[in-house]
């Protein structure tokens, strides 16, 4: 009981930290509610989460997706969490110790790690890439690609009609179904290295 009562209190925490993100930076936290389980879920489908899999996160919030790639198999070792917020790095770095949390911005962190010469085998993003300008966008899916395994995943959803990162030739991309049950409904895309010749955008599997 004790147990479930620490959970319950640790979970309302997550909570009212993220509103009060969410208030004080709209554009940054890009949601008034943390991601849902299902989204979760349809994101760790499409980076693979698997025992071996090495993931990095960008902007993982409270640590819904976190959970979800956890709970799909992948070791919480195994993950590199990137959260701008230092409110939620703290909370990331006490509810994952095993991660390993950085506190930074994406592109500066996604830089230093690809001088590190690590590599990942998917990048999972909940960054609210529409609240930022094209040349971010950009800058998010190039260094996301150099960080990534042959023929791996970067994962990003998004509330949007759009696509959340622009098309590049050199990069096959898919998606999701609307997932209706998240609160706005979101998409999950994934964006991988073409290996040959194909077309550009196509319809992945059901996220439902």
């Amino acid at each position: 009981m004790m147990n479930h009562n620490r959970q319950a209190v640790s979970a309302m925490r997550r909570q009212v930290s993220f509103f009060a993100a969410s208030l004080s930076s709209p554009r940054r936290t890009g949601a008034l509610a943390p991601s849902s389980g299902m989204l979760g879920r349809a994101m760790a489908r499409a980076a693979g989460a698997s025992d071996p899999a090495k993931i990095l996160e960008f902007g993982p919030g409270t640590g819904t997706v976190t959970s979800k790639l956890i709970e799909a198999g992948a070791r919480e070792e195994n993950l590199t969490l990137v959260e701008l917020n230092p409110v939620f790095a703290h909370l990331l770095a006490d509810r994952f110790p095993l991660a390993r949390v950085i506190s930074g911005e994406a592109l500066a962190v996604a830089e230093a790690l690809r001088q590190e010469r690590t590599m990942f085998s998917s990048v999972v993003s909940s960054l609210p890439c529409m609240n930022f300008p094209h040349e971010f966008r950009e800058n998010l899916l190039v260094k996301s690609m150099e960080l990534l395994q042959p023929g791996r995943p970067l994962v990003q959803f998004t509330y949007s009609l759009a696509p959340p990162l622009p098309k590049l030739p050199t990069v096959r991309v898919t998606r999701t179904r609307r997932i209706w049950a998240n609160m706005p409904p979101a998409v999950v895309w994934s964006y991988r290295i073409r290996l040959g010749s194909g077309q550009g955008e196509e319809r992945g599997e059901n996220a439902g």
